[in-house]
């Protein structure tokens, strides 16, 4: 579907018609986007999902995700930046894909989630325990207690206006605590109501 309709995009229409296929192409990414996080969460679920560790650069897998991230920044008038301790080794063990989703997740809904001010992706380095700490800090909306909570449930979806307003499958972070976890990390949230997130 999505095929077809990057086809039809670049035929000869009227910026009506455009519109419409622009709207459609949207609806079948979202689709696309939604039936992945199903079957992730299905996956997790069911421990069908394997970790491969292998060597990594922590700041480049930073890097990574402000690069992807930098136009939609930029487009909201949003400051978006990293932090690297210089603890951080330049390379660490560990499965840098699922990270890395991980990653893109937490620094899309915090550019989701606000429309003025920053949000900087941090990393640092605990020697004692051997791990790895990466954090996204925003100014964004912020959550209230309760919804603090239960943020990390799948299907959760934080019952205030704005929230419905941004949408969301509310599977994104959940299928982030089943991979940190598995992953045997920890993912945690704190979070100041209009005033953002960490």
């Amino acid at each position: 579907v999505i095929g077809m309709l990057e086809v039809l995009r670049r035929s000869s229409l009227t910026p009506a018609q455009m519109d419409h296929a622009e709207v459609a192409t949207k609806s079948a990414r979202d689709l696309l986007h939604l039936l992945d996080d199903i079957i992730d969460v299905s996956r997790l679920e069911t421990k069908q999902i394997a970790i491969d560790a292998a060597p990594f650069e922590p700041s480049a897998l930073v890097a990574d995700a402000i690069d992807l991230f930098s136009l939609r920044a930029r487009e909201k008038g949003v400051s978006l930046s990293a932090e690297i301790s210089p603890h951080v080794p330049a390379w660490v063990s560990g499965d840098r894909s699922r990270l890395r989703q991980v990653v893109t997740n937490l620094v899309g809904n915090a550019l989701k989630f606000t429309e003025t001010g920053d949000v900087t992706v941090t990393a640092d380095y605990d020697a004692g325990l051997e791990r790895l700490l990466i954090g996204v800090r925003d100014t964004g909306i912020g959550l209230k207690p309760e919804a603090a909570g239960r943020i990390f449930e799948a299907f959760f979806q934080v019952s205030s206006a704005p929230t419905r307003e941004y949408g969301g499958s509310g599977l994104g972070l959940s299928i982030c605590k089943h991979l940190v976890e598995i992953m045997g990390g920890e993912i945690s949230v704190a979070s100041s109501y209009g005033k953002g997130s960490l």
